[in-house]
């Protein structure tokens, strides 16, 4: 069976947990939409959480094993965070976002590759204006660990292994 919060839970009751999570997800994203549709005053705050909804079902429909629904998802949360981040490209909590969500893609390689990429240069830009926030170090260690993920599965274990020893370092700076 799945294990949900280290629990071991028979293999329908986690299936009807995912479909009841994608339920929720999906009637908080139809309530985001129609407020998006609504209310131009505050159009940027619901556009936000409309891509954050996003990539929750991404998520939830990847736990679910349905990758194509899950893709979808995310494409529409990295489009509505890329337009976002186009009207304010100084946010560093928009470059947060897009890239914490970059970092969730099981994708073929060369998709995966592209947003490791962007991942890393947008994770790279955070942790240079603030090297004190440690946020920004987790999640620089995280997009090093899906681009050492990458570097492995394309067979070069060489920048595999550099990407991999940068996510320990920044790591450990957490502890």
């Amino acid at each position: 069976g799945a294990s949900l919060g280290g629990t071991e839970v028979p293999p329908l009751k986690a299936r009807k947990r995912h479909e009841d999570d994608r339920r929720l997800v999906l009637r908080s994203l139809d309530i985001l939409d129609a407020l998006v549709e609504g209310d131009g005053a505050k159009l940027g705050k619901y556009q936000l959480e409309l891509a954050r909804g996003y990539r929750t079902l991404a998520e939830v429909q990847q736990r679910s094993a349905n990758p194509r629904a899950s893709e979808d998802a995310l494409a529409e949360s990295l489009r509505i965070f890329e337009l976002l981040l186009d009207e304010n490209p100084s946010s560093a909590g928009l470059r947060y976002e897009l890239a914490t969500t970059l970092t969730i893609s099981r994708q073929p390689i060369a998709v995966q590759e592209k947003r490791a990429d962007q991942a890393s240069r947008l994770s790279r830009e955070l942790l240079e204006e603030s090297p004190e926030m440690a946020r920004y170090e987790a999640l620089f260690a995280q997009v090093r660990e899906m681009s050492g993920a990458v570097a492995q599965r394309k067979k070069n274990y060489t920048r595999a292994e550099i990407n991999y020893e940068q996510a320990i370092r920044s790591y450990s700076k957490l502890l």
